[in-house]
């Protein structure tokens, strides 16, 4: 029997395989998330409700490197 628990935060593929990417940064201006593949992404994240930033990425595949960038300023990976 397989279980998953899904984190609130971090990165998931969803059924569709879209990736999920979420962050809670409330006092943040900005959230950026940065992918880097054979070439560098960047996607501004969505504020959502309770401090939390979400963006989907339909291109996204398992083992991208990734990380957040808040504020321009800081890199979370």
């Amino acid at each position: 029997m397989k279980r998953v628990h899904r984190m609130p935060f971090g990165a998931h593929l969803d059924e569709n395989g879209q990736a999920h990417f979420r962050l809670w940064a409330p006092s943040a201006k900005s959230v950026t998330l940065q992918v880097r593949a054979s070439e560098r992404a960047q996607v501004s994240m969505t504020r959502g409700e309770g401090g939390w930033c979400e963006a989907v990425l339909p291109s996204a595949r398992p083992g991208m490197r990734y990380s957040y960038r808040i504020d321009d300023d800081i890199d979370i990976p």
